[in-house]
Protein backbone atom coordinates (compact mmCIF):
# COMPACT_ATOMS: atom_id res chain seq x y z
CA UNK A 1 0.00 0.00 0.00
CA UNK A 2 1.49 3.46 -1.13
CA UNK A 3 2.21 6.53 1.84
CA UNK A 4 -0.65 8.56 0.21
CA UNK A 5 -3.25 5.54 0.78
CA UNK A 6 -1.99 4.93 4.45
CA UNK A 7 -2.23 8.59 5.34
CA UNK A 8 -5.91 8.24 3.42
CA UNK A 9 -6.31 5.01 5.75
CA UNK A 10 -5.58 7.08 8.30
CA UNK A 11 -7.76 10.14 7.78
CA UNK A 12 -10.82 8.17 7.49
CA UNK A 13 -10.43 5.90 10.59
CA UNK A 14 -10.10 9.33 12.07
CA UNK A 15 -13.28 10.54 10.50
CA UNK A 16 -15.25 7.53 11.27
CA UNK A 17 -14.43 7.83 14.86
CA UNK A 18 -15.54 11.14 14.48
CA UNK A 19 -19.12 10.29 13.14
CA UNK A 20 -19.49 7.59 16.13
CA UNK A 21 -18.96 9.96 19.13
CA UNK A 22 -19.90 13.76 17.42
CA UNK A 23 -22.71 12.62 14.77
CA UNK A 24 -25.87 14.24 15.47
CA UNK A 25 -28.41 11.31 16.61
CA UNK A 26 -31.77 10.43 15.09
CA UNK A 27 -34.81 10.57 17.01
CA UNK A 28 -35.94 7.92 19.02
CA UNK A 29 -38.26 5.89 17.72
CA UNK A 30 -40.38 7.08 21.12
CA UNK A 31 -40.43 10.51 19.78
CA UNK A 32 -42.56 9.32 16.76
CA UNK A 33 -44.75 9.44 15.01
CA UNK A 34 -44.07 13.08 14.42
CA UNK A 35 -46.80 15.87 13.23
CA UNK A 36 -46.15 18.32 10.59
CA UNK A 37 -48.23 20.06 7.81
CA UNK A 38 -51.10 17.51 7.64
CA UNK A 39 -48.39 14.45 7.97
CA UNK A 40 -47.36 11.83 10.31
CA UNK A 41 -43.93 11.42 10.11
CA UNK A 42 -43.14 7.64 11.51
CA UNK A 43 -38.94 6.39 11.51
CA UNK A 44 -39.07 3.61 8.92
CA UNK A 45 -38.62 0.39 10.35
CA UNK A 46 -40.13 1.27 13.42
CA UNK A 47 -42.04 -2.14 14.73
CA UNK A 48 -44.90 -0.31 16.44
CA UNK A 49 -45.92 2.42 13.12
CA UNK A 50 -49.79 2.43 13.31
CA UNK A 51 -51.57 3.94 10.58
CA UNK A 52 -55.35 4.88 11.84
CA UNK A 53 -57.88 5.36 9.11
CA UNK A 54 -61.54 6.31 9.13
CA UNK A 55 -63.89 4.06 6.88
CA UNK A 56 -64.47 5.37 3.60
CA UNK A 57 -61.36 7.85 4.34
CA UNK A 58 -58.49 7.97 1.94
CA UNK A 59 -54.80 7.50 3.55
CA UNK A 60 -52.01 7.86 2.02
CA UNK A 61 -48.66 6.32 2.36
CA UNK A 62 -45.93 8.37 0.73
CA UNK A 63 -42.46 6.19 -0.76
CA UNK A 64 -39.76 8.52 -1.36
CA UNK A 65 -39.22 9.88 -4.80
CA UNK A 66 -38.25 7.73 -7.29
CA UNK A 67 -39.00 4.90 -5.16
CA UNK A 68 -40.68 1.57 -6.80
CA UNK A 69 -42.91 -0.87 -5.12
CA UNK A 70 -41.89 -4.47 -6.73
CA UNK A 71 -44.04 -6.83 -8.74
CA UNK A 72 -45.88 -8.49 -6.11
CA UNK A 73 -44.87 -6.29 -3.44
CA UNK A 74 -48.14 -5.40 -1.75
CA UNK A 75 -49.23 -7.89 1.09
CA UNK A 76 -51.99 -7.16 3.47
CA UNK A 77 -53.59 -9.67 5.73
CA UNK A 78 -57.07 -8.56 5.23
CA UNK A 79 -58.03 -7.88 1.57
CA UNK A 80 -61.18 -7.78 1.53
CA UNK A 81 -62.39 -5.00 3.95
CA UNK A 82 -59.30 -2.81 3.05
CA UNK A 83 -58.73 -1.45 -0.42
CA UNK A 84 -55.14 -0.58 -1.54
CA UNK A 85 -54.22 1.14 -4.36
CA UNK A 86 -50.75 2.64 -6.18
CA UNK A 87 -50.59 5.76 -7.41
CA UNK A 88 -48.00 7.86 -8.83
CA UNK A 89 -47.75 11.98 -7.90
CA UNK A 90 -45.29 14.85 -8.13
CA UNK A 91 -41.55 14.36 -8.55
CA UNK A 92 -42.73 10.70 -9.20
CA UNK A 93 -43.34 9.85 -5.95
CA UNK A 94 -45.61 6.69 -5.49
CA UNK A 95 -48.51 6.88 -2.85
CA UNK A 96 -50.26 4.06 -1.47
CA UNK A 97 -54.11 4.41 -1.37
CA UNK A 98 -55.88 3.19 2.14
CA UNK A 99 -59.44 2.82 2.37
CA UNK A 100 -61.05 0.61 4.87
CA UNK A 101 -64.65 -0.55 4.78
CA UNK A 102 -65.83 -0.39 8.15
CA UNK A 103 -64.82 0.49 11.88
CA UNK A 104 -62.41 -1.45 14.10
CA UNK A 105 -61.00 -2.98 11.72
CA UNK A 106 -56.90 -4.48 12.43
CA UNK A 107 -54.31 -5.79 9.72
CA UNK A 108 -51.14 -5.57 8.69
CA UNK A 109 -49.70 -4.09 5.48
CA UNK A 110 -46.04 -5.27 3.97
CA UNK A 111 -44.64 -3.19 0.85
CA UNK A 112 -41.40 -4.62 -0.77
CA UNK A 113 -40.08 -1.86 -3.06
CA UNK A 114 -36.34 -1.61 -4.90
CA UNK A 115 -35.05 0.19 -2.22
CA UNK A 116 -36.38 -1.50 1.22
CA UNK A 117 -39.21 -3.24 2.74
CA UNK A 118 -42.27 -1.91 4.71
CA UNK A 119 -43.98 -3.42 8.04
CA UNK A 120 -47.23 -1.44 9.00
CA UNK A 121 -49.92 -1.77 11.23
CA UNK A 122 -53.77 -0.57 9.95
CA UNK A 123 -56.30 0.04 12.45
CA UNK A 124 -60.08 1.70 11.44
CA UNK A 125 -61.52 4.05 13.55
CA UNK A 126 -64.37 6.81 13.51
CA UNK A 127 -61.76 9.65 14.24
CA UNK A 128 -58.37 10.24 13.85
CA UNK A 129 -57.81 9.63 10.45
CA UNK A 130 -54.16 9.85 8.76
CA UNK A 131 -54.79 11.93 5.45
CA UNK A 132 -50.91 11.67 5.14
CA UNK A 133 -48.10 9.41 5.76
CA UNK A 134 -44.94 9.65 5.09
CA UNK A 135 -41.07 8.40 6.81
CA UNK A 136 -38.00 9.74 7.61
CA UNK A 137 -34.86 7.10 6.99
CA UNK A 138 -32.24 6.42 10.17
CA UNK A 139 -29.77 4.94 7.46
CA UNK A 140 -30.10 7.71 5.39
CA UNK A 141 -29.12 10.27 7.66
CA UNK A 142 -26.43 8.09 9.02
CA UNK A 143 -25.18 7.22 5.60
CA UNK A 144 -25.04 11.11 4.89
CA UNK A 145 -22.77 11.94 7.77
CA UNK A 146 -20.58 9.39 6.72
CA UNK A 147 -20.17 10.81 3.38
CA UNK A 148 -19.51 13.97 5.09
CA UNK A 149 -16.69 12.67 7.38
CA UNK A 150 -15.34 10.57 4.33
CA UNK A 151 -15.39 13.70 1.78
CA UNK A 152 -13.96 16.00 4.63
CA UNK A 153 -10.97 13.31 5.28
CA UNK A 154 -10.07 13.14 1.46
CA UNK A 155 -10.24 16.81 1.66
CA UNK A 156 -7.61 16.78 4.23
CA UNK A 157 -5.31 13.99 2.39
CA UNK A 158 -5.43 16.04 -0.54
CA UNK A 159 -4.02 18.98 1.56
CA UNK A 160 -1.25 17.05 2.91
CA UNK A 161 2.31 15.83 1.09
CA UNK A 162 1.57 11.87 0.88
CA UNK A 163 5.09 11.37 2.53
CA UNK A 164 5.43 13.23 5.49
CA UNK A 165 1.87 14.14 5.70
CA UNK A 166 2.70 18.50 5.81
CA UNK A 167 0.59 20.65 5.16
CA UNK A 168 0.87 22.08 1.69
CA UNK A 169 -0.64 25.29 2.51
CA UNK A 170 1.99 25.94 4.85
CA UNK A 171 5.15 25.41 2.49
CA UNK A 172 6.89 27.26 0.19
CA UNK A 173 7.36 25.54 -3.28
CA UNK A 174 8.63 28.17 -5.25
CA UNK A 175 12.08 27.00 -7.24
CA UNK A 176 13.24 26.41 -10.00
CA UNK A 177 15.47 23.04 -10.58
CA UNK A 178 17.97 23.14 -13.74
CA UNK A 179 20.98 20.96 -15.01
CA UNK A 180 21.65 17.58 -15.21
CA UNK A 181 18.36 16.95 -16.90
CA UNK A 182 19.27 12.86 -17.25
CA UNK A 183 20.53 12.88 -13.93
CA UNK A 184 18.70 10.18 -11.71
CA UNK A 185 18.47 12.05 -8.54
CA UNK A 186 17.67 15.07 -9.55
CA UNK A 187 15.25 16.36 -7.82
CA UNK A 188 11.47 16.15 -7.82
CA UNK A 189 10.73 19.29 -5.86
CA UNK A 190 11.87 21.71 -3.49
CA UNK A 191 10.64 23.19 -1.01
CA UNK A 192 10.82 24.95 2.73
CA UNK A 193 8.30 25.32 5.86
CA UNK A 194 10.11 28.41 6.79
CA UNK A 195 12.48 27.12 8.89
CA UNK A 196 13.85 24.41 6.93
CA UNK A 197 14.49 23.60 3.27
CA UNK A 198 13.42 19.94 1.69
CA UNK A 199 15.05 18.47 -1.20
CA UNK A 200 13.29 15.50 -2.89
CA UNK A 201 15.61 13.47 -4.68
CA UNK A 202 14.63 11.30 -7.62
CA UNK A 203 14.69 7.30 -7.24
CA UNK A 204 18.66 6.99 -8.73
CA UNK A 205 19.32 8.43 -5.06
CA UNK A 206 18.96 5.03 -4.55
CA UNK A 207 21.67 3.46 -7.09
CA UNK A 208 24.78 4.69 -6.37
CA UNK A 209 26.51 7.53 -4.49
CA UNK A 210 24.91 11.00 -3.24
CA UNK A 211 25.46 14.34 -4.50
CA UNK A 212 27.20 17.15 -2.51
CA UNK A 213 25.16 20.20 -1.60
CA UNK A 214 26.60 23.76 -1.45
CA UNK A 215 25.26 26.69 -1.22
CA UNK A 216 25.78 30.02 -2.49
CA UNK A 217 27.09 32.52 0.04
CA UNK A 218 29.19 35.70 0.16
CA UNK A 219 32.11 33.37 0.42
CA UNK A 220 30.97 31.64 -2.65
CA UNK A 221 29.65 27.92 -3.00
CA UNK A 222 29.96 25.95 0.65
CA UNK A 223 29.36 23.29 2.32
CA UNK A 224 26.05 22.87 4.53
CA UNK A 225 25.20 20.67 6.99
CA UNK A 226 21.78 18.19 6.27
CA UNK A 227 20.30 15.11 7.15
CA UNK A 228 19.21 12.31 4.93
CA UNK A 229 16.57 10.55 5.11
CA UNK A 230 14.82 8.29 2.71
CA UNK A 231 14.73 10.04 -0.65
CA UNK A 232 14.88 13.72 1.09
CA UNK A 233 17.72 16.01 2.45
CA UNK A 234 16.80 18.31 5.06
CA UNK A 235 18.40 21.76 5.26
CA UNK A 236 17.88 23.37 8.93
CA UNK A 237 17.85 26.76 7.22
CA UNK A 238 15.82 28.36 3.61
CA UNK A 239 18.51 29.40 1.26
CA UNK A 240 18.03 31.49 -1.85
CA UNK A 241 20.26 29.30 -3.72
CA UNK A 242 22.47 26.08 -4.04
CA UNK A 243 23.83 23.02 -5.77
CA UNK A 244 24.18 19.64 -5.89
CA UNK A 245 27.37 18.48 -7.37
CA UNK A 246 28.00 14.77 -8.05
CA UNK A 247 31.40 13.68 -9.34
CA UNK A 248 34.84 15.74 -10.57
CA UNK A 249 36.45 17.02 -13.96
CA UNK A 250 34.87 17.05 -17.03
CA UNK A 251 31.94 13.78 -15.69
CA UNK A 252 30.93 16.26 -13.24
CA UNK A 253 27.11 16.41 -12.63
CA UNK A 254 25.12 19.65 -11.34
CA UNK A 255 21.87 20.85 -10.62
CA UNK A 256 21.55 24.41 -9.54
CA UNK A 257 18.14 24.99 -7.54
CA UNK A 258 16.95 28.42 -7.02
CA UNK A 259 14.02 30.38 -4.84
CA UNK A 260 11.68 32.15 -6.38
CA UNK A 261 9.13 34.44 -5.06
CA UNK A 262 6.47 32.55 -3.04
CA UNK A 263 3.24 31.09 -5.23
CA UNK A 264 0.97 28.45 -4.71
CA UNK A 265 1.58 24.71 -4.98
CA UNK A 266 -1.64 23.89 -6.81
CA UNK A 267 -1.09 21.22 -9.98
CA UNK A 268 1.65 19.55 -8.56
CA UNK A 269 1.80 15.73 -9.53
CA UNK A 270 1.98 14.04 -6.56
CA UNK A 271 -1.85 14.96 -6.32
CA UNK A 272 -3.06 13.05 -9.06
Amino acid sequence: MSKRALLLAALLCQASNSAAFQQPKVKQADAYPLRHNGQVIYLHGDPTATITCAPLDLCLIALQPGELIQRDGMHISDAIRWQVKPTVGANDTTHVVLKPLASGLETSLALVTDRRSYHLNLVSRETGSMPLITFRYPDEISAAWSAYYRDRAEAEAQRRLPETEEDISTLDFDYTITGCSGCAWRPLRVYNNGKRTILHLGPGIHQGETPALLVHSSQGEVLVNYRIQADRYIVDRVFDRAVLVLGVGRKQERVTIARKSRTSPEGFSWLD
